[in-house]
C-alpha cells in the first residue's frame, strides 16, 4: 500500500545514517542496540496504547522513575514524589530498572550523614516500592553533577553501593559531562545513560529547540574519544510549547504540538514554530495575553537519528541499549513504532 511505501521512505535516511556511523572508527565496527523506554509519570500504569508500544519495538528494559529527591524546608535531601505502582502482570522480557532523580543543589547543601541517610532511604524505598515477584538487578541515578559537586555525588554512589551490595549501577550522563569529562568525572557505577535531549536552557528566547539540536550536538561531540564506561544511549521522544510574554519565560505548555496550535483560535504562526496570541484566553489555569508568544518543540526522527549518528563513537561497547524517553501516549501517537523498532536495533 501507499502507506507501506511511506513507512519505508522515512526509514531509509535512519539507515544510512546508521549504517555510516557504525562502519567509524573501523570497518569491523559492530554495534548492537536493544529498546527500552522510559516512564516518568507519578503513577506506573501504561495504557493498552503504550504496552503495544512496548510489544511492537520488542522493548527488554523499562526504566521506571521511582522518585524525585530534593532539598526540604531544613536544606535535608528527601523524597518529594513517589511513583505508585498501579499495573498489573510485567513481562518476564521485561527487566524493571528503577531511577532515582536527584536534583544537583542536594549535593551542594547536604551533609556527609545527611547523604549516607539518604542512600539508606533511598534503598528502603525502592524495596518497598516495588511490587513482590519483581527482581531488581540495576539502579540507574539522574543527576546533572557539575565539577563543584562531584565528590559530594559519587561518595554517595559508594555509600548506596555499599547499602544493596550486588546490585548494578548505572548514571545519567550529559554531553557537557562528555566533553569535560577531566573537571566532571567518571561517576563510580557499572554503565551510563548517555542523554541526547535537552541540550539548552529552555527559558530562553533565543533558542531554537532546546530539546534537540543537531548543531549542538556537533559542538559537544567534535573529535570524540571514547567514553571509559559502557553507554547506553537515551533519545527524546517527545514535544512541548515553551511560553513567553516579553521575551520573560512565563513557563511550560506540556504535550502541545502543531496540529493543536494550527487549529486553535487564538494563535496564529509567525515563523516555522513559533505562535502569537491574538486574544486574551485561558486554557488548562494558563492565562495568555495578546502579544505572548509561544515556541513549540520537539524532536524530529530525522534529527534523532542524525544525533545518534554522532553520538555512536563516544561508545566504547559493541552493544547497548538505545532508550527511549518516554513512555506516554500523548508523544508516541507523533512516532511509527516500525521506525523505533529499527532506530533501536541498529545492527550493523
Amino acid at each position: 500500500t501507499s502507506r507501506k511505501k511511506n513507512k519505508m521512505h522515512r526509514l531509509i535516511p535512519l539507515f544510512t545514517l546508521l549504517l555510516a556511523a557504525c562502519g567509524s572508527p573501523t570497518p569491523s565496527r559492530h554495534i548492537t542496540g536493544y529498546a527500552g523506554f522510559y516512564s516518568w509519570k507519578t503513577t506506573f500504569a501504561p495504557t493498552p496504547e503504550e504496552w503495544s508500544t512496548l510489544r511492537h519495538t520488542h522493548s527488554k528494559y523499562l526504566y521506571i522513575k521511582y522518585l524525585d529527591i530534593n532539598l526540604d524546608k531544613s536544606n535535608h535531601p528527601t523524597p518529594l514524589s513517589v511513583t505508585q505502582w498501579s499495573s498489573g502482570t510485567i513481562p518476564d522480557t521485561l527487566q524493571i530498572i528503577p531511577v532515582v532523580f536527584i536534583v544537583n543543589r542536594v549535593f551542594t547543601e547536604a551533609t556527609t550523614d545527611d547523604l549516607e541517610n539518604l542512600a539508606q532511604n533511598i534503598a528502603t524505598k525502592i524495596k518497598s516500592i516495588t511490587p513482590a515477584g519483581i527482581p531488581i538487578t540495576e539502579i540507574q541515578f539522574d543527576c546533572d553533577w557539575t565539577a563543584s559537586t562531584r565528590q559530594a555525588y559519587f561518595d554517595f554512589l559508594q555509600s548506596f553501593r555499599a547499602q544493596w551490595p550486588g546490585i548494578a549501577l548505572s548514571a545519567t550522563i550529559r554531553l557537557h559531562q562528555v566533553k569535560h569529562r577531566t573537571k566532571t568525572g567518571i561517576p563510580p557505577v557499572d554503565r551510563g545513560a548517555l542523554m541526547l535531549y535537552n541540550f539548552d536552557n529552555p527559558s530562553k528566547p533565543t533558542v531554537k529547540n532546546s530539546i534537540l539540536d543537531v548543531a549542538t550536538a556537533e559542538q559537544y561531540l567534535k573529535n570524540p574519544t571514547p567514553y571509559p564506561l559502557p553507554l547506553d544511549i537515551a533519545l527524546p521522544l517527545f514535544g512541548w510549547g515553551l511560553h513567553f510574554r516579553d521575551n520573560d519565560f512565563q513557563g511550560f505548555l506540556h504535550d502541545w504540538r502543531s496540529d493543536y496550535a494550527d487549529n486553535s483560535n487564538y494563535l496564529t504562526r509567525i515563523d516555522k514554530n513559533i505562535y502569537r496570541v491574538k486574544v486574551d484566553t485561558t486554557v488548562e489555569e494558563t492565562y495568555f495575553r495578546p502579544g505572548d508568544w509561544i515556541r513549540l518543540e520537539d524532536a524530529p526522527l530525522d534529527q534523532i537519528a542524525t544525533t545518534l549518528a554522532l553520538a555512536l563513537p563516544v561508545l566504547p561497547n559493541d552493544t547497548c541499549r538505545i532508550l527511549f524517553f518516554d513512555l506516554n501516549w500523548k508523544n508516541l501517537k507523533y512516532y511509527d513504532p516500525e521506525a523505533l523498532l529499527h532506530l533501536a536495533k541498529m545492527d550493523h
